[in-house]
């Protein structure tokens, strides 16, 4: 079933791929470089929003730093929730939709 390897057989490097699984460290870079792209682009399109929320409650948007700390990030979201925001609500005024006006009703002459 196993056979035993005999280690004059087979190379210090050889051992080291076989235990890796034929794995080459130098395809890393293959695989890191896409790998921080990818976070990079989630990074910024995670923060962003963050970024406008603060800014349109009144709050230093720099606030968006702490989404990275873990616990932290919790906090400053529930006190951003709770928290009165300094922006001037609009008016909700009712505006009622503008119909065309209603034919003219037919005259009937009485004779």
């Amino acid at each position: 079933m196993f056979e035993e390897v005999n280690s004059q057989q087979i190379g210090k490097g050889d051992l080291m791929n076989q235990a890796a699984g034929g794995f080459d460290p130098s395809q890393l870079a293959t695989f890191i470089i896409p790998m921080m792209i990818f976070g990079a682009i989630f990074t910024f399109i995670s923060v962003l929003p963050y970024w406008f929320i603060f800014k349109k409650a009144g709050f230093s948007p720099w606030l968006t730093v702490l989404m990275f700390v873990p616990l932290a990030n919790l906090i400053i979201l529930y006190v951003i929730a709770f928290s009165e925001w300094k922006v001037v609500p609009v008016a909700q005024t009712y505006l009622p939709p503008q119909y065309p006006p209603a034919p003219p009703s037919p005259q009937i002459s009485q004779s």
